[in-house]
């Protein structure tokens, strides 16, 4: 996974953690779905890197 990936993904984790935990979220809501919406391509792309991986990795040892 790209250093570039991992730091998007630590972005998202601010949402994330607002929806899981609850927290006051005292903006607008379409600001919330703007910004949730904008990381979709993000996960598509962490999906993506995840299948390489495990294609490499097949016929090979594991030690996920």
């Amino acid at each position: 996974m790209s250093h570039e990936l991992l730091n998007d993904f630590i972005k998202s984790s601010n949402l994330r953690n607002i929806l899981i935990h609850e927290y006051d979220f005292d903006e607008d809501n379409f600001i919330f779905y703007k910004s949730a919406k904008e990381f979709v391509p993000l996960y598509e792309e962490y999906i993506e890197a995840i299948k390489r991986y495990i294609a490499s990795r097949k016929g090979g040892q594991r030690d996920l």
